[in-house]
């Protein structure tokens, strides 16, 4: 742009800048009445706006109310389900195991959001979309982390851990080279002078067998008949580690 040009420019600007301020200051001088109007106009918006910040408070301090009884009911609830006090796995009659793992937790050596990550990605690599495992619970309390997952199949157990764990029959247990050395001489919980041999095996065989190779407690879905010599049993379907548990030395529990 030329200098004459923008000149001229910046003086029709002024111009109209002057005689917009004449204008106004005319428009004031001529129709009080209209200022007041318009001040009495901007008090009933002010007005308004004031009352519609203070509903949006409302509004907010009862949702964050909401969310916290949300919070608590979910954690309760959480809690209440996980309510053993050491690692122990249930099995369903749906052929579905509900492990509770209960570990020391160290926060130095990483953070309970951390931990809830890393779980959280090992099951999405597993389950690839299938949901073959899914997470209960998980939770930090006074030192120890909970840890609860269901899993559909004891093989979803074993592949998932890389853990010995076995839920079928004794006749299938026999054939797949599982020992019941642990149980044998066990008694009966129906008959305090019947001992378990290695000859009542065979007319087991179609009654159903659990094997665990780490110490953890065992809820079961029928009446326990007879349990390993590292099991106390507490009720007619739960037994809880009294001895060794490994490998080399399964918990065993043979139902009714």
């Amino acid at each position: 742009m030329s200098t004459t040009r923008a000149n001229s420019v910046n003086r029709s600007k002024t111009q109209g800048r002057a005689g917009q301020g004449t204008t106004r200051r005319s428009s004031s001088s001529s129709y009080p009445a209209s200022r007041k109007g318009q001040t009495s106009s901007k008090k009933h918006r002010n007005s308004r706006k004031n009352n519609k910040t203070q509903n949006i408070a409302r509004l907010l301090t009862a949702m964050v109310a909401l969310l916290a009884v949300i919070f608590l009911l979910f954690r309760c609830s959480t809690k209440e389900e996980t309510s053993y006090e050491s690692s122990t796995a249930v099995f369903g009659k749906n052929g579905k195991v509900r492990v509770v793992s209960v570990e020391d937790f160290d926060p130095e050596l990483y953070s309970e959001k951390e931990l809830d990550g890393v779980i959280r990605e090992e099951l999405s690599k597993y389950n690839k979309g299938e949901k073959r495992i899914d997470l209960e619970a998980f939770f930090v309390k006074d030192g120890k982390a909970y840890l609860e997952l269901v899993y559909d199949s004891c093989d979803d157990y074993v592949q998932f851990n890389q853990l010995g764990m076995f839920n079928g029959t004794v006749k299938d247990a026999l054939a797949q080279g599982y020992s019941f050395d642990s149980v044998l001489s066990a008694t009966s919980t129906e008959d305090s002078s019947k001992i378990l041999s290695a000859n009542d095996l065979e007319s087991l065989g179609d009654h159903q067998a659990i094997f665990v190779m780490e110490p953890m407690d065992l809820v079961v879905p029928r009446r326990i008949l007879y349990a390993g010599s590292n099991l106390s049993i507490t009720d007619n379907r739960s037994a809880i580690v009294s001895g060794n548990v490994s490998r080399d030395e399964p918990a065993v529990i043979i139902m009714k």
